[in-house]
């Protein structure tokens, strides 16, 4: 073998061993975290504070569709009250990507809710933040966007 073939084989074989390897994607908890932003949807549906807090981490923070910023603390007490109440809450459209220990969710809400007594109806676009602690996937910040009707 050539000078040049043996460097060309050499160079192959480091690239496959670098770069060839990836994870499964379950591996990478994209997918556990993306069964988590259904429970959440439906703990949200169902009016379960509890369970919806449960995912949420104790530093929570959202801003909401008009620009408010929620603690964990506004949140979850939004919905022990009933003063935030879904009829319909459909999550989809969900892509996530992680970079060390956080995973970064994208997706689209489309629900049939109020809040205070007034109609927040609608589609959404939203991006929460996954962060793996000790105790698994939390979630850390949200935000949310209406998507305008042409």
């Amino acid at each position: 073998m050539s000078r040049s073939g043996a460097f060309c084989t050499i160079i192959a074989v480091f690239t496959m061993l670098t770069v060839g390897v990836q994870q499964p994607l379950a591996a990478d908890g994209t997918e556990e975290v993306k069964r988590l932003e259904q429970a959440l949807g439906q703990a949200l549906l169902a009016g379960n504070a509890a369970a919806y807090g449960g995912m949420l981490a104790g530093d929570y923070a959202v801003t909401n569709a008009t620009g408010d910023l929620l603690t964990w603390d506004q949140e979850v007490a939004r919905l022990r009250t009933g003063e935030m109440r879904f009829e319909k809450l459909e999550i989809g459209d969900l892509a996530a990507r992680r970079f060390g220990k956080t995973v970064i969710v994208t997706g689209k809400a489309s629900q049939s809710a109020t809040l205070m007594d007034r109609e927040v109806s609608g589609e959404f676009r939203f991006t929460r933040v996954w962060i793996k602690g000790k105790g698994g996937w939390k979630a850390v910040a949200a935000h949310y966007s209406r998507i305008a009707v042409p």
